[in-house]
């Protein structure tokens, strides 16, 4: 695809024309309304991820005090 390709406007004649309730209109919300879901599925997704990073980071650095605990005798 050339800059060219990239600098052109689509026709929005045909959006301009269709009016509330018009299939064209209904299509554009609907898409706008998945958009929408979507992100704020992928930042439900981020916080889910964010705080399973720190809980299996938690359980590392219990596993490690009780490693070094084992290996200089303190839980016998």
């Amino acid at each position: 695809m050339s800059t060219s390709d990239m600098n052109v406007m689509p026709d929005m004649s045909a959006l301009q024309a269709a009016g509330p309730g018009s299939s064209t209109m209904n299509s554009i919300d609907a898409m706008r309304q998945m958009s929408m879901l979507t992100l704020n599925l992928q930042e439900q997704q981020t916080t889910f991820n964010s705080i399973m990073h720190a809980k299996v980071e938690g359980v590392k650095s219990l596993a490690d005090v009780v490693k070094d605990g084992v290996q200089k005798g303190g839980y016998n």
